[in-house]
């Protein structure tokens, strides 16, 4: 088992290589979930952060983490899904035989 996450800022929009974006968070995680899933020798996947959370301001700021967030949840703070989030659940509701490739928003 290992673990995976990307950093995307809830309702960020733009390229997906643009950091902080929620498209680049999703391209990531989906990059992640492929690479292990085509694994035979990796059993499973624990998403990093299932939502964003607030973080102490003493200890970070707002260029390693913005708006004060740990921003490498799926869900946003108040639990709305994020880009990545739809994408990995499409992956994961694939039937065996189906496309397995990202999933561009």
């Amino acid at each position: 088992i290992t673990e995976a996450g990307a950093g995307g800022l809830y309702a960020l929009h733009g390229p997906s290589e643009e950091k902080w974006t929620e498209e680049y968070q999703s391209l990531l995680m989906q990059m992640h979930y492929l690479s292990i899933f085509t694994n035979s020798k990796i059993a499973g996947l624990a998403l990093w952060q299932f939502a964003d959370i607030p973080i102490d301001r003493a200890v970070s700021n707002d260029e390693h983490r913005p708006r004060g967030l740990n921003n490498k949840g799926v869900l946003s703070l108040t639990r709305l899904p994020k880009v990545a989030f739809q994408a990995l659940r499409l992956l994961r509701q694939r039937k065996a035989g189906e496309y397995f490739g990202l999933i561009h928003p």
